[in-house]
């Protein structure tokens, strides 16, 4: 058994630039196996342990003999030992069931630790009966591939790295192991309770499966699972190929490279972009990536997704984009001229001046700022130039042309996002649209010559 951990350390380089692991030792006896094995490998690894203990303070007096047991393992190897105590039934509650708030505290527990003492990473006792358990629980949940492959060997989570070197062994061999060597263990009561899904899947289902359908169930599964991780990863690295080439410098996707890519490329890349663009994990989910999927592949100019918890996902033509909802912009604030302003709300500057004549140099692009216009000063006559967005219903009569238009058209035309239009700023004198800035001004407002005077308005960005 120790020959078989040390394969498994070296082949996946789990000590490797690592001088002080943390052992997390429950006191059952897939820990206690860990705990054994790997202090005899301690000193053939030049490695140091530490052993911590989570006491969930859930089973009375039966948790304050966890404890004690495991500090009494961590003394005689002279193990530094250390233990945080939780108030997991506290935190349970709601829609927080005891496994998910045991879990979250434990976690919790861990960074603890790992802080305290230095360690490089964390080394948990997962089997391949746990790794077993894990996949059966995800299928029946409707997990995607990730899911499938269960419990990995060496993972980053919540700033933790933790190793699982054990995931090759079965809960039986191990139990049997530590009887051989005459060796103890501490039984947790709640193992046994079947209103937890995992022990149900442990007492009835998997037993079910090796009885039933094949002796070796549990282990293909598992060796399954690992199979798939080592696929998955490969994928990862096309991904993220494939990432820099759809991704522009705003973060933006094209949608017709996502709409021709193969389907399991497309959702791990759709997985990472948002993962780079900081969505919630608890939204990246196979049913959310295949409705994006199918989004980009749209024939419609403009479609919208609402992922949840505020973020909403929008393609406007070959464009698709994660958005938060814009802040509101307030009413109508005056611009004095001449003058120098800032608009945090709208987190541009505008510097208005007044002049003779028109700018004959072209602007840099349909809503590129800075941008900066002309207007009639004869026609202003003295009257407030405000900045507002726009409404429904605005028109004018963009430059050279005749008869209005509504500025909805106006942005369509220039293939503006429904999310974006409300942030572009709108000058109007009275009821009516002078210019849109970065795009279009109303053709009346035009200066008629170089030597009539003008007011001119340049917007940019704070």
């Amino acid at each position: 058994m120790i020959d078989r951990v040390q394969r498994v350390i070296v082949e996946h380089r789990l000590f490797e630039g690592r001088r002080k692991l943390l052992l997390g030792v429950s006191g059952g006896a897939d820990s206690v196996f860990l705990f054994h094995l790997l202090t005899r490998l301690a000193v053939g690894q030049g490695v140091s342990f530490v052993v911590g203990h989570v006491n969930h303070q859930l089973r009375g007096s039966d948790s304050s003999a966890d404890e004690d047991f495991v500090r009494a393992l961590a003394e005689q190897a002279g193990c530094p030992f250390l233990v945080e105590h939780v108030d997991t039934a506290t935190r349970a509650g709601g829609d927080c069931s005891i496994e998910m708030a045991a879990r979250l505290d434990r976690h919790e527990a861990f960074q603890a630790m790992l802080r305290r003492s230095g360690a490089d990473a964390l080394v948990l006792a997962h089997t391949q009966s746990d790794q077993a358990e894990t996949v059966i629980l995800q299928l029946c949940r409707g997990s995607g591939p990730d899911g499938f492959t269960g419990i990995a060997i060496e993972r980053r989570i919540r700033g933790m790295t933790i190793l699982r070197p054990l995931l090759s062994f079965s809960r039986d061999e191990i139990r049997d192991w530590l009887l051989h060597e005459e060796l103890v263990w501490r039984e947790d009561s709640s193992n046994d309770d079947d209103c937890f899904l995992r022990n149900r899947v442990r007492q009835e289902i998997l037993p079910r499966l090796t009885d039933r359908v094949n002796d070796r169930a549990e282990a293909h599964i598992a060796r399954a699972a690992g199979d798939l991780q080592a696929e998955l990863d490969f994928l990862d690295q096309l991904a993220e190929t494939e990432l820099e080439q759809l991704m522009n410098p705003e973060g933006h996707l094209s949608a017709r490279g996502l709409s021709e890519m193969h389907r399991a490329l497309a959702l791990r890349v759709l997985a990472k972009w948002l993962i780079r663009l900081s969505c919630p994990p608890a939204l990246i989910t196979a049913g959310h990536l295949q409705a994006i999927r199918i989004l980009c592949a749209s024939q419609q100019g403009s479609a919208r997704l609402e992922l949840g918890q505020g973020r909403v996902l929008e393609r406007s033509y070959n464009t698709v984009f994660l958005q938060q909802p814009p802040a509101p912009i307030p009413g109508e604030q005056v611009l004095q001229v001449p003058a120098h302003q800032v608009f945090p709300d709208w987190g541009l500057e505008v510097v208005s001046t007044e002049g003779q004549g028109f700018d004959r140099n072209p602007a840099p692009g349909p809503g590129v700022y800075p941008a900066c216009v002309q207007l009639s000063a004869e026609r202003l006559a003295g009257r407030s130039i405000c900045l507002r967005s726009w409404c429904p219903g605005d028109r004018f009569t963009p430059l050279g042309m005749q008869g209005s238009r509504k500025l909805q058209d106006i942005f369509t035309d220039f293939k503006v996002a429904e999310y974006r239009r409300s942030r572009v700023p709108v000058f109007v004198v009275g009821e009516e649209v002078v210019y849109l800035a970065g795009y279009r001004i109303d053709d009346a407002w035009r200066v008629e010559s170089a030597d009539h005077a003008s007011v001119r308005i340049a917007v940019d960005y704070l």
